[in-house]
């Protein structure tokens, strides 16, 4: 938490305002990078494929989070 408010300029505590909890801020952000991928149409023509580009915009968008390591520090039910 103390990372996030330094990156946005404000004290910890005011994140609290927006946020119930730490969880649930992962969560957000999970949901705000999730919401960034391109999905195939259904049905995928070729499933494999969609797999597999999915997988590379999950590690694109990894190698790039705001602040770094945030994913990995993610609660379990923030990856879900």
């Amino acid at each position: 938490m103390r990372r996030v408010a330094a990156e946005l300029g404000i004290a910890v505590m005011s994140l609290y305002n927006y946020v119930p909890a730490k969880d649930h801020l992962a969560q957000l952000m999970t949901d705000h990078l999730v919401g960034e991928y391109a999905y195939p149409d259904l049905p995928a023509p070729d499933p494999r494929a969609a797999i597999a580009d999915l997988a590379s915009q999950a590690l694109g968008h990894r190698a790039a989070a705001p602040v770094a390591g945030w994913a990995d520090a993610a609660p379990d039910a923030a990856r879900s």
